[in-house]
């Protein structure tokens, strides 16, 4: 599975381009597992969830 940047690389690359908080990072995170499009894995990341 493919994983997403690490939150705080996330956040640094999307406040930098985008202007978004690192709150409204994480937040899109959560919706995306609660919808089940990404897997967060404790120590390891968040990937994408094989669909």
């Amino acid at each position: 599975m493919p994983r997403l940047p690490l939150v705080g690389r996330a956040c640094l690359l999307l406040k930098t381009q985008h202007g978004v908080s690192t709150t409204v990072v994480r937040r899109a995170i959560l919706v995306l597992q609660t919808q089940g499009w990404v897997q967060g894995v404790h120590g390891l990341g968040v990937f994408v969830a094989d669909r």
